[in-house]
């Protein structure tokens, strides 16, 4: 399909600039904290949140066990990118273990390292003019992604609001 695209819708998805990420998702035998979210801002700490799922999910899904995912957001080209899954894990839990002094090897049950080049769109100056539409050139191809979320932050309500923006377009002109 791409082939078929227009030289001007590809420039115009070309144009945006994203941060990455590296995300290490930890299943544990127990919770860390009763919060969904906690920001950090820590500069010795190697990630940027704690996000504890378990906290938004009912328990019975988990089965008692606790969700946590550790972002760290970096542009592109970023050193930090190249790193090995095992010098990310280790980095990451290193620092959670000083946040947690009583968080064990045995509290982790399965851990993943996750790298994703093109998440949080960065708002240039401008920005606005970039943005792509939903519906593109090719006959019934739409795409919804975070290049549309303006004025907020790239955050779950933002997102489910976005696809039902693009849910609503489809079923409007199917």
């Amino acid at each position: 399909m791409l082939p078929n695209i227009s030289n001007g819708f590809a420039a115009q998805l070309d144009a945006v600039l994203y941060l990455g990420v590296i995300c290490v998702s930890l299943v544990l035998r127990r919770s860390l904290t009763s919060f969904y979210v906690t920001n950090l801002t820590d500069t010795d700490l190697p990630f940027t949140g704690l996000i504890e799922a378990t906290n938004v999910i009912p328990e019975e899904v988990l089965d008692g066990k606790a969700l946590i995912y550790l972002p760290k957001y970096v542009p592109r080209g970023d050193s930090f990118y190249e790193k090995s899954d095992e010098e990310i894990l280790n980095l990451f839990l290193d620092a959670l273990k000083r946040m947690f002094p009583d968080l064990t090897d045995g509290d982790i049950i399965s851990h993943a390292v996750h790298r994703e080049p093109y998440v949080q769109p960065i708002h240039e100056i401008g920005y606005s003019e970039k943005i792509p539409p939903m519906k593109t050139p090719l006959k019934n191809f739409y795409i919804a992604n975070t290049t549309m979320i303006i004025n907020s932050t790239l955050n779950n309500n933002e997102v489910i609001k976005l696809a039902r923006k693009a849910a609503d377009l489809v079923a409007k002109e199917n």
